[in-house]
């Protein structure tokens, strides 16, 4: 039964669609590969929501500031944590302004950190920009001072 009002959400986006968002961005004019290596772990819903959060954001950012780069997202996925590379190369075009309020760097570092993963990012010596993210596979166990006791 739907209440008035409310609207039907999709699920949250998984892993499992990053060749959807690959395509996305293609169609707006990047060339885009992917790469994975390592058998991928089963993720909790949130770990895979912020890998592919993450990976979204940065794709995001090569399309507003590196026109006509070649992207190269790569998955590395080992038994303890997913390691999630997007790089770009140097921009072919100039950029134009960005109508965003330039808070995507910050957001991904949240993301990662909250999972106690850990997110790097800068320029490359060939005039591109990387992002790696590494995430947990499993979330963290709550820091102790933080539980509850409940006698």
């Amino acid at each position: 039964m739907a209440f008035p009002g409310w609207k039907r959400h999709a699920p949250q986006p998984t892993l499992d669609r990053l060749g959807e968002l690959l395509g996305n961005v293609r169609s707006a004019g990047l060339t885009v590969s992917a790469h994975t290596t390592g058998e991928p772990a089963h993720l909790t819903p949130g770990i895979e929501l912020s890998a592919f959060r993450i990976i979204q954001e940065a794709l995001s950012n090569a399309t507003w500031y590196a026109p006509g780069a070649e992207v190269r997202v790569e998955a590395g996925h080992r038994p303890s944590a997913g390691t999630f590379r997007i790089a770009d190369t140097a921009p072919t075009r100039t950029a134009q302004p960005s109508p965003g309020a330039g808070h995507g760097l910050l957001g991904m570092w949240e993301r990662a950190a909250v999972l106690r993963g850990t997110l790097a990012f800068g320029a490359t010596s060939d005039g591109g920009y990387e992002v790696i993210a590494m995430l947990p596979t499993q979330l963290p166990a709550m820091p102790a001072d933080l539980v509850e006791d409940n006698p």
